[in-house]
């Protein structure tokens, strides 16, 4: 009713006393409270705001990314504190894998350095720094539904790569990704 008090409601906005009066007033600010409310809310899901937030935490454990195209569990991990990337490698000789490279750069903040292949140029930087170590090789070559030719295929050298990134680095507890039949084409080779 016209000139009756209004109530105040949780979020702070006047309502009248009537359900079924809403006066321009009301509305405006009705609107305003959402789209404030939404701002907030979009501000907290930006890269940028994740990053901040994971670059100003104390790390407690170290992790370390071989294939990082597949490390979404363990950006999300590094995003609560509780992890501190010190890099990840990543192919890039394909616009998919650069693209792959530079989003675990940007959300991390680590270097992705390239090819496992390659491992031997920098693991001294990373040697006895590893906390977890996570590999996620490409294993078509290993697939019971790939070639089957083990490390004879493209990519199928990335796996014993791996082990000896592993054997080098000396990770305190390391997790390796691989089809169960990998074991069974040439014999693991």
């Amino acid at each position: 009713m016209p000139g009756e008090p209004r109530a105040s409601s949780p979020t702070g906005l006047q309502r009248p006393h009537d359900p079924g009066v809403c006066d321009e007033d009301v509305k405006s600010e009705m609107r305003s409270i959402v789209k404030n409310l939404l701002r907030s809310k979009q501000e907290l899901h930006k890269v940028s705001k994740a990053k901040e937030n994971y670059s100003s935490t104390m790390p407690s454990f170290t992790i370390f990314e071989l294939a990082t195209g597949g490390c979404l569990d363990t950006i999300a991990a590094g995003l609560t504190g509780a992890f501190h990337h010190l890099g990840g490698t990543e192919d890039t000789s394909t616009a998919v894998g650069r693209a792959k490279a530079r989003l675990f750069s940007d959300v991390t903040g680590a270097k992705c350095y390239g090819d496992t292949r390659k491992w031997r140029k920098w693991s001294k930087r990373v040697k006895n720094k590893v906390d977890y170590l996570k590999s996620g090789q490409p294993c078509t070559d290993y697939a019971s539904l790939g070639a089957k030719v083990g490390r004879h295929g493209e990519t199928g050298d990335l796996f014993l790569e791996q082990i000896d990134l592993i054997l080098e680095v000396e990770p305190k507890i390391f997790r390796l990704e691989m089809v169960p039949t990998a074991l069974e084409v040439n014999d693991g080779f």
